[in-house]
């Protein structure tokens, strides 16, 4: 990152017609690619003109004590000062000269609050602005312990500005707000709607296992064939489209839903079971973090990878074959053994009755993958196995063959008391 301020006298004077306040240093902050204005760098004018902040002093008494904005040491890499203390509706004004173009928008937070505020950040001429976007903080594990979030693909005109920082709810510290023009080339975002291989619904090409696909709002995009991103987050409808007899695939290292996008395999009406499709996810870093666009900003997820997530009104509708989704053991399974067995029919939907009719009964076939639960306090305890063979049994039961031993004692038993006249279901559920 670095900080950049040009000397054109004649460009400083043109601007202190249009603009109140004047510039930290007095040139104004240059936002160029790479360039990294530190929060503590706002406008020469006071309050009311280059920032407005609820206390009457700065209440960490650093860098510009005679400013009512709080600033304080920071510990964050590179050290310096960071604003603090911030309260909703605070905010501070820069001056800046824009080299136009298009930008991912980083800002530097750190809070010890679950829910801190956001932070919106609008560009103009000083009494007009347009909002560029807003992120959303959340707490980062401490006030020193600092995250950056990023707004994606942010248009700026060149010229002239102010760049003004908006505090929405509080409270969060802010260190500084980069600017970088790079990292969008990874990115690919359709902007019509279409089949997945048709180029001309994209932006920058179809995606690749290099790009991330953004599937926008107000478009539908259509998958067949063999599809692939490096990551993908959808805003409008991504659906598969059935191609009967045709393993169809999508490769990607994750997906995330959000802003009411729709996720759709198949439908309710036409269920996706003549063919085959295969989602690989192929993300394997659980400490990874990620900037995820949203429709109308970013938002943060730390610690996974290899997800499949919806967010923020996203859906996932998917439609396949219709199967038992879960029965219960009908006895006891112990660790070591490679079968159990499994109640056809179970009350499912507790409308008093219990029967296939009503409640369906099972129809798993081999090859088919399930879990039985667990059934200590530990969910760990849980073993994932793919049935081989299926064996009906007398009284509506089933026996399924599993793939390998199980790991652990899974309970299959209806517990009564009270002689009788009490009972508690604690068979351990399977599921596909």
């Amino acid at each position: 990152m670095k900080s950049v301020f040009r000397r054109s006298l004649i460009e400083q004077l043109e601007r202190r017609k249009l603009l109140a306040g004047v510039p930290y240093g007095s040139f104004p902050f240059v936002i160029t690619d790479g360039a990294q204005l530190e929060a503590e760098h706002f406008d020469i004018g006071g309050e009311g003109v280059a920032y407005h902040d609820l206390s009457s002093s700065n209440l960490g008494g650093d860098l510009r004590p005679d400013e009512s904005v709080d600033l304080e040491t920071t510990s964050d890499v590179g050290g310096g000062y960071n604003v603090g203390w911030t309260q909703d509706g605070e905010w501070l004004e820069y001056i800046v000269d824009v080299d136009a173009g298009t930008y991912d928008i980083q800002a530097r937070v750190a809070s010890n609050l679950n829910e801190a505020g956001s932070l919106r950040l609008s560009i103009g001429s000083g009494s007009s602005f347009t909002t560029l976007g807003t992120l959303d903080v959340s707490s980062t594990g401490g006030w020193q312990d600092w995250q950056t979030l990023t707004l994606n693909g942010v248009e700026l005109d060149g010229g002239a500005q102010v760049l003004r920082a908006e505090v929405i709810g509080g409270s969060f510290n802010l260190n500084w707000i980069g600017f970088d023009t790079t990292s969008t080339a990874g990115t690919t975002r359709s902007i019509g709607s279409g089949f997945w291989q048709d180029s001309s619904i994209w932006s920058d090409g179809v995606p690749t296992d290099q790009v991330r696909a953004i599937v926008s709002q107000n478009t539908a995009v259509l998958l067949d064939g063999d599809a692939e991103a490096h990551q993908l987050v959808v805003h409008g409808v991504l659906s598969v489209v059935e191609a009967p007899g045709v393993e169809q695939t999508l490769t990607t290292d994750w997906i995330h839903v959000n802003s009411g996008g729709i996720f759709q395999i198949g439908s309710e009406s036409n269920r996706y079971d003549q063919g085959d499709f295969t989602l690989t996810l192929t993300g394997t870093n659980p400490d990874a973090d990620y900037t995820i666009e949203t429709a109308t900003g970013t938002m943060q997820i730390t610690d996974n990878d290899g997800f499949l997530m919806p967010a923020m009104g996203g859906r996932l509708q998917f439609f396949g074959e219709e199967k038992l989704s879960f029965t219960k053991l009908s006895q006891t399974a112990n660790a070591g053994t490679n079968s159990i067995i499994v109640e056809n029919v179970i009350e499912r939907n507790f409308d008093g009755t219990t029967s296939a009719a009503s409640d369906g009964s099972l129809n798993w076939e081999v090859g088919d993958q399930i879990v039985i639960a667990s059934s200590t306090r530990d969910y760990d305890d849980q073993d994932v196995r793919t049935i081989t063979a299926i064996t009906p049994l007398s009284g509506d039961r089933t026996r399924l063959t599993l793939n390998a031993n199980l790991s652990h004692r899974h309970y299959g038993e209806i517990e009564t008391y009270d002689n009788g006249t009490r009972s508690i279901d604690l068979r351990a559920e399977v599921a596909l």
